[in-house]
């Protein structure tokens, strides 16, 4: 008999997506990936068998059908998208309880980059011509997939309770369930007072001080690097570059630690003072932290203290909130000069569409030219090279490779200038490491700073 096509899809969207997994994440476990997928197989197989079931009832077969057609495609889409951004759905747990229009028109239209979306049409295009190439073969008897959704059903519940840490969004799913239905409630108790109140954790309003004994101020956030990544990483490192020699006359804070694991946030609280709670990937959370891009901020202090201001990022898109800031200039990749190749010199990667960037030595001569024009320059930048694996991939070198030899030229070109003297540099990291194996650790969380004249 032949195949139906619903049966004949899962079966060329289990293949399809076990191919994805073993090519896009071959560094896990292979039977944390098998898992994986035999999860989302199970799903789409449940699906089926409830299909099945209602193509026998009298006047569900329309809607059986469509509801499979769009249920399927709600578990296809987000288990190959997952994949493809295993690293970040890994750190984030998604979860498609989350999911509603404005956060879908914001992952097509912000986050997957155009190879992405190219490569979605292309596994999908694969998985229909597929199940219709089956959907016209002879097989000896139907596939049991009711007693396959049967096992899925217990799998997933099964899920729920032991919620292990799969590759796959319906494990991220039957998780979230899970914690909703057996994670203990969290009772605040409103009647009492707060321990610290909003004005104690506010410390934008104290002045600054110091600044005005130098004519150049240089702040320069590395990205995912905390303490203990820097320490391991500098031992590797020539005894010539920065991390090394600046070790005689740096002053080094030994406990300082980041509030969460997002990058604008992390600036926000260096910026602002304040404590900054949550992260803030989402459009929901980015527009809870929008009114403290027209607060008072270090910027304002800077520019008090009689120094030009710049805010530089090696990316076309400037972080917003950050970049809302009162800068008096702004110093990034302007549009179109990736494509037009005046960066064939330098890696550049679009790891997301909103950040088409390239390494920071891309930005190096219009930062040293914006010291050189401004006797007093107060210079924020926020290292790319580390926002994705794609540049140690590509070079073979560590972020603190890369960030030592980068203060390097700067220090050089400002000791050929005569301005070294008088220019004080902040070396400090925006988070630390986002992997959830190492969220447990105090470490994770205490980020270098350095400040070195």
């Amino acid at each position: 008999m032949r195949l139906r096509y619903p049966y004949a899809l899962v079966l060329s969207a289990a293949l399809v997506l076990l191919v994805h997994k073993l090519v896009t994440i071959v560094h896990l476990a292979p039977l944390t990936v098998l898992l994986g997928w035999l999860l989302e197989v199970a799903a789409l197989s449940a699906l089926a068998a409830l299909w099945g079931a209602s193509q026998r009832v009298r006047g569900l077969a329309l809607v059986g059908s469509v509801s499979f057609a769009v249920l399927a495609h709600a578990v296809i889409v987000p288990s190959l998208s997952h994949t493809y951004f295993f690293e970040s759905a890994a750190e984030r747990r998604f979860s498609l309880l989350n999911v509603d229009l404005r956060t879908l028109r914001y992952f097509f239209a912000n986050v997957l980059p155009v190879r992405g979306v190219l490569l979605l049409l292309g596994l999908l295009a694969s998985m229909h011509l597929g199940a219709y190439l089956l959907s016209r073969r002879t097989f000896p008897k139907p596939l049991p997939l009711s007693i396959t959704g049967l096992v899925a059903l217990a799998l997933f519940v099964g899920l729920l309770r032991v919620n292990p840490p799969l590759p796959s969004p319906i494990a991220d799913l039957a998780g979230d369930l899970g914690e909703r239905l057996f994670a203990p409630r969290l009772a605040v108790d409103r009647s009492r007072p707060a321990r610290f109140s909003p004005r104690a954790i506010d410390r934008s309003g104290v002045p600054a001080h110091g600044a005005a004994r130098y004519d150049k101020v240089l702040v320069f956030v590395m990205e995912t690097m905390n303490s203990d990544l820097m320490e391991r990483e500098t031992k590797l490192l020539p005894a010539d570059t920065f991390v090394h020699n600046a070790l005689p006359h740096a002053h080094r804070y030994e406990q300082y630690y980041a509030t969460n694991q997002d990058s604008r946030t992390g600036m926000l609280a260096m910026l602002t003072s304040r404590l900054i709670p949550y992260e803030a990937y989402t459009e929901v959370d980015r527009d809870h932290y929008m009114f403290l891009g027209e607060r008072p901020s270090l910027v304002d202090a800077m520019k008090h203290e009689g120094f030009r201001t710049a805010f530089a990022v090696s990316q076309e898109e400037v972080e917003i909130v950050v970049g809302d800031m009162p800068w008096d200039d702004v110093i990034h990749i302007e549009e179109g000069e990736i494509d037009a190749g005046r960066m064939k010199d330098k890696l550049c990667f679009v790891p997301y569409e909103f950040e088409h960037a390239c390494e920071d030595l891309a930005l190096l001569p219009r930062v040293l030219a914006f010291l050189d024009q401004n006797p007093r320059a107060f210079l924020y930048q926020e290292f790319i090279w580390g926002h994705d694996a794609e540049y140690n991939q590509a070079s073979g070198r560590t972020n603190t490779d890369y960030y030592s030899r980068y203060l390097d030229a700067v220090l050089a070109h400002l000791a050929e200038t005569g301005a070294l003297e008088r220019t004080l540099f902040v070396l400090t990291s925006d988070h630390g490491i986002r992997e959830k194996d190492d969220q447990r650790r105090r470490e994770t969380y205490r980020l270098p700073l350095w400040f070195y004249a």
